[in-house]
């Protein structure tokens, strides 16, 4: 009897978008409340990777020290508290909104690419 195992991908064939989540927080610092909290939910409730943990603390930092200037409409979801552990192993899973959830996938569906420098005005590029 032959048994099927489903293995997790090797890390070699992981893929990351530190370099694509860099570049659009840089155009749209809020947008790094949509990558923490995709990249969050992926790793700590699907056991996906999407970003580097240095990604990860890059937009931990990022945030905690740009907290007040930071508009995102999930902001909310995030504490300081969390933000300074670089962790966000406190949001429940079932405390994500279904738009993080589906681009989350969508992500990992599709992959994703910067968009053309034109295409929104500094300050206004955001995933959700």
């Amino acid at each position: 009897m032959v048994h099927s195992v489903e293995h997790a991908p090797a890390p070699s064939q992981q893929v990351l978008y530190d370099r694509v989540c860099r570049q659009i927080i840089d155009q749209a610092p809020g947008a790094a409340v949509a990558w923490y909290l995709m990249a969050a939910y992926l790793y700590y409730h699907e056991d996906v990777v999407i970003i580097s943990d240095g990604m990860f603390e890059h937009l931990s930092a990022f945030l905690a020290a740009h907290w007040t200037a930071i508009n995102h409409p999930h902001k909310a979801l995030l504490s300081l508290e969390d933000l300074t552990t670089g962790s966000a192993y406190a949001i429940a899973r079932e405390a994500y909104p279904a738009v993080v959830v589906s681009a989350a996938h969508r992500i990992l569906r599709e992959g994703v690419q910067l968009p053309a420098p034109a295409s929104a005005p500094t300050g206004q590029l955001q995933l959700f």
